[in-house]
């Protein structure tokens, strides 16, 4: 709990904002890769619009409806 809070306590810090601005920065970064990749994972698994089920032995496909949401722009 102490590391957290000085963590917590240099992050609010302003004179630490190189440090602030990096990480943000990062996280910034690590945010759109995941959904980049969230997008990828969806796309390479979304189920084919004339296919409602699945065949044994077919790779697994992604919900319509998740799908969807991650297919969103907005998302």
């Amino acid at each position: 709990m102490d590391q957290a809070i000085r963590l917590a306590t240099f992050f609010k810090n302003a004179n630490n904002k190189y440090f602030i601005a990096k990480f943000y920065y990062t996280i910034a970064n690590t945010l759109l890769r995941s959904q980049q990749a969230l997008k990828i994972l969806a796309f390479n698994h979304q189920l084919p619009l004339v296919q409602t089920w699945q065949r044994v032995g077919e790779n697994p496909t992604i919900n319509c409806d998740i799908f969807e949401i991650i297919d969103l722009k907005t998302f």
